[in-house]
């Protein structure tokens, strides 16, 4: 079976964390940077995972 791509597996990860409660309502995800240093991704790849969630309704983008 293939492995998905990062931008899925970082989706995923951070879907499930929001689902269980471990990122609360109102709580910032981590950011870019951060989530290129964890998964050692590009910025395009972090970006693709949080504009999943976003296509979702899972999260919402905020200016700051």
């Amino acid at each position: 079976m293939p492995t998905p791509p990062a931008y899925l597996t970082i989706a995923a990860d951070l879907r499930a964390a929001i689902l269980s409660g471990e990122l609360p309502a109102g709580t910032k995800l981590p950011s870019e940077s951060g989530l290129m240093r964890q998964y050692d991704v590009s910025r395009t790849v972090a970006k693709w995972a949080i504009a999943v969630l976003k296509g979702e309704g899972i999260v919402e983008g905020r200016a700051g």
